[in-house]
């Protein structure tokens, strides 16, 4: 079994803590731990993935909250200084968060270890100060199984 085997099903344990750490929250309707790529990693118990219709909709989510993350992590000049090389960095940082917000209801995506995110969909009940508080302790809680590296190409077959 290869090391990210290990951490995916180390992670595929921690369902719970979503549950207990954030769906306890107030507003708060699911979560989800997703690697970079847009695989679901850890979901909360409301997106039962043995079941067809919850997997579908967390592999969905997995895929669009990866790409929204990378736009927003493109965005990143949109936010800084005019800069006076192609060599400098911007000067507004890293991407760290998302937030999305609808009529009635919030997403937020946050950066968790290298190669991993964790998304919280949210009710406007939800106080979203709260519950972004609540992600970055989950996150630091279960850091040390986060971190997945990229995956790579399966070998081919010759």
């Amino acid at each position: 079994m290869t090391t990210v085997n290990k951490k995916l099903d180390m992670l595929s344990g921690l369902g719970w803590m979503l549950d207990e750490e954030l769906l306890a929250q107030r507003g708060v309707l699911r979560a989800m731990v997703l690697s970079a790529d847009g695989l679901p990693v850890v979901c909360s118990k409301d997106i039962d993935r043995s079941q067809d219709i919850p997997r579908a909709m967390s592999e969905r989510v997995a895929a669009a909250v990866t790409g929204l993350q990378a736009v927003s992590q493109e965005s990143t000049e949109f936010a800084s200084k005019p800069r006076s090389s192609e060599d400098e960095p911007f000067s507004a940082g890293p991407w760290q968060r998302t937030l999305i917000q609808y009529e009635q209801a919030y997403i937020i995506i946050i950066a968790a270890r290298a190669g991993t995110y964790l998304a919280v969909a949210m009710s406007q009940k939800a106080d979203v100060e709260a519950v972004s508080y609540q992600m970055e302790k989950v996150v630091d809680r279960i850091g040390d199984y986060l971190g997945l590296p990229p995956r790579q190409p399966a070998p081919s077959a010759s």
